[in-house]
């Protein structure tokens, strides 16, 4: 809604002489509500506990969520290659440590390129690390408290 007087949208927030202020009772509200609104989507396993304990704490939280089991549906080739450049390369993406990724063949452990990279994971869909938090076009990857509380400071 547009304000009469002056012209400004109403969550735009407080403006003295042209400047926004970020203490503004008005900004904080519209903040909150707007982080809120952002869609978040988590991928992962539906019997991984890490994943269980992200969906408990955006629950606890009220984040509004969706969750996708990403073995039961299985991810795109255009998602998977944003999500690895998003976070900074296959290697990041790819959890290293499980028992999915020791039990591979020594010679599937080194793909060179990105067909290489989708086709072990949809063989392999576990080595996606997890959970995978889509929110507001960023996306990370595993859960903490601490993480998840700076994530979704906004609507905390």
């Amino acid at each position: 809604m547009k304000s009469p007087s002056h012209g400004l949208y109403r969550w735009e927030g407080c403006r003295v002489r042209g400047r926004l202020l970020r203490n503004c009772s008005l900004y904080r509200k519209s903040s909150r509500a707007h982080a809120q609104m952002q869609s978040v989507k988590v991928y992962g396993l539906e019997k991984c506990s890490t994943c269980q304990k992200a969906r408990k704490w955006l629950e606890r939280h009220k984040v509004a969520h969706e969750f996708s089991d990403y073995r039961a549906q299985r991810i795109d080739a255009p998602t998977l290659k944003a999500w690895a450049k998003a976070v900074g390369g296959w290697e990041n993406l790819v959890n290293r440590t499980g028992m999915t990724w020791r039990n591979l063949p020594p010679a599937r452990k080194t793909p060179g390129s990105d067909p290489e990279w989708l086709l072990l994971i949809k063989e392999y869909p576990a080595l996606v690390r997890r959970p995978v938090v889509v929110h507001g076009g960023d996306v990370s990857l595993g859960f903490s408290d601490k993480l998840f509380a700076r994530l979704f400071a906004a609507g905390v």
